[in-house]
């Protein structure tokens, strides 16, 4: 029996309601033939990568409509990688997240959990890389920092991985 599955594509400008999306992929025509559910959760924390200050919250930015073309693409992707995927959850926050508010919810459903969690990980990777929203730390004296993150293709880190990436794709297919 072929697995179907649902996709849910969110850009979010109110908290995240995460039982809501737990019970679509949960209760999804699919599920009946999916026994491994992977879920991610991420939170905006109080420390900083990049500022010695205390962060209260996250300040998320988006063009929403290349943001939600951006994400349908990641998902098609992901079908196309993962062939025995069930439903896929993808909803990201935008606007103000206090800390310990939730950013980005990414669930997967899949017959077996193995492929669940891989397609799960290529998930976040992906939207960290390629979905165009950017962030602002807000700290507890009231100042702000743009931030990026490093699998981001827009950083210089970003670019020279995925230039790394491509090299390695190349050379694993034995073309040059």
């Amino acid at each position: 029996m072929p697995i179907t599955g649902i996709d849910v594509l969110i850009m979010s400008e109110n908290p995240l309601c995460i039982d809501e999306y737990i019970a679509k992929l949960t209760n999804a025509p699919a599920s009946a033939g999916c026994g491994g559910t992977a879920i991610f959760i991420g939170t905006s924390r109080s420390s900083s990568k990049i500022s010695d200050k205390e962060v209260i919250a996250l300040d998320y930015q988006a063009y929403v409509p290349m943001a939600e073309k951006k994400l349908k693409e990641i998902c098609s992707q992901l079908r196309q990688q993962f062939i025995s995927i069930g439903s896929i959850v993808l909803v990201h926050r935008i606007g103000y997240a206090p800390v310990g508010e939730a950013g980005l919810f990414v669930g997967i459903s899949a017959p077996h959990r193995q492929a669940a969690i891989e397609c799960m990980d290529a998930a976040i990777t992906e939207i960290k890389a390629k979905l165009p929203v950017w962030k602002q730390e807000v700290y507890i004296d009231g100042s702000r920092s743009w931030t990026v993150n490093p699998e981001c293709l827009w950083s210089a880190k970003g670019a020279e991985a995925s230039k790394l990436n491509q090299t390695e794709k190349v050379l694993v297919n034995g073309s040059t």
